[in-house]
């Protein structure tokens, strides 16, 4: 069962860079929108042109934003999704 919330882009954020202590750089371009960059990797997630630092993330949101920036671990830390069905 899932345990996790909705989240802003900014709490989303600062919970992975205090998980990871990785610095995640919010970034904004006429072609991308918003998008999430990590410092180390430079790994992307695209988030759109709909989306501001206050909008909300669904958990699927969440985990897909997690995902693309290779977090996997971040994932269960954060409880978006049910750990019993993860292999």
């Amino acid at each position: 069962m899932r345990h996790s919330h909705d989240r802003t882009v900014l709490q989303l954020v600062r919970e992975i860079e205090h998980l990871t202590g990785v610095a995640i750089k919010i970034r904004w371009t006429p072609f991308y929108g918003l998008y999430l960059q990590d410092a180390e990797t430079g790994a992307v997630s695209v988030l759109g042109g709909g989306y501001h630092r206050w909008s909300l993330l669904s958990p699927a949101d969440q985990e897909n934003v997690c995902r693309e920036l290779n977090l996997q671990h971040v994932i269960v830390q954060l409880m978006l999704t049910d750990t019993e069905s993860e292999t």
